[in-house]
């Protein structure tokens, strides 16, 4: 994907994405930095992009797995202890 397409996913979903944070967390900063790692992960695996759902379902699905990641980890962790 190009560059003017990428810079156009995040402007048609960057706002989307940070509203759904803000009704998660209620911490602006945390939400800013979420939204950003949401499109570095999302830039990072374009690739799997496969096309069969809208950008911005993909984009909310790599947010929940990024949000997610950290506690299935720590759960990892509790077990083999």
């Amino acid at each position: 994907m190009d560059k003017e397409k990428l810079d156009e996913m995040y402007r048609e979903n960057a706002a989307m994405i940070y509203k759904y944070l803000c009704g998660l967390t209620q911490d602006s900063g945390l939400d800013e930095d979420l939204t950003q790692e949401t499109f570095f992960q999302a830039m990072k695996g374009i690739d799997k992009f496969r096309g069969d759902c809208k950008i911005s379902v993909w984009l909310l699905r790599t947010l929940l797995y990024m949000l997610f990641q950290p506690a299935k980890r720590i759960k990892a962790v509790l077990q083999w202890q």
